[in-house]
């Protein structure tokens, strides 16, 4: 976005409609002109030369009634307000970084802990249902083991999608998800 806030303001700036105007000056005094007076002049110091004085000269004047410096101005504050973006997203990269890092730990941990959840859940629920077929215990001893097990993977999807979002800020953040972005297709007019 800085590159090509700096591309905009060389368009801008090149929008200036200059006036320029050459100019040639001389200047010839002869000698016969110089006016005399009293001075003294040791000889072979004598004042008295033709001077011939000759340079060229031009100048530039932008002709733009303050309408190309205006816009100058608006590109150059953009460009700048896009620099201090990118510093304070800058300052943020190492802490932002340590969120994910934390996340993905919790992610984890609870990974982890749901697979032995769920393997735990499972075999209750085969040791439940083969009690309710024998009678031993209610039909809702079933449900609830059932919803259990339900509850155990249900919670590892959550913990997943917790690893998951971790891994897409990680991706964000070190800018890993840009190589993935299509450019926009020019629209036609």
């Amino acid at each position: 976005m800085i590159e090509a806030a700096k591309q905009d303001s060389e368009i801008v700036h090149a929008g200036y409609m200059p006036r320029i105007a050459f100019q040639a000056d001389g200047q010839y005094i002869p000698q016969s002109s110089i006016q005399k007076s009293g001075t003294v002049v040791q000889a072979g110091n004598s004042t008295e030369l033709t001077q011939v004085l000759f340079g060229p000269g031009y100048t530039w004047v932008p002709v733009d009634g303050g309408a190309i410096h205006g816009r100058a101005q608006q590109v150059d504050a953009g460009r700048d307000a896009y620099e201090i973006d990118l510093k304070r997203l800058e300052q943020d990269v190492p802490r932002q970084l340590k969120q994910v890092e934390a996340g993905l730990a919790r992610a984890a941990s609870a990974l982890q802990g749901t697979e032995q959840n769920i393997a735990l859940a499972d075999r209750n629920l085969r040791q439940v249902e083969a009690q309710v077929q024998n009678g031993d215990l209610p039909q809702l001893d079933f449900l609830n083991a059932q919803s259990n097990l339900l509850q155990a993977r249900f919670n590892r999807l959550n913990a997943l999608l917790q690893n998951n979002i971790a891994i897409a800020q990680y991706d964000v953040i070190t800018g890993r998800t840009l190589q993935f972005a299509e450019a926009p297709s020019p629209s036609a007019p």
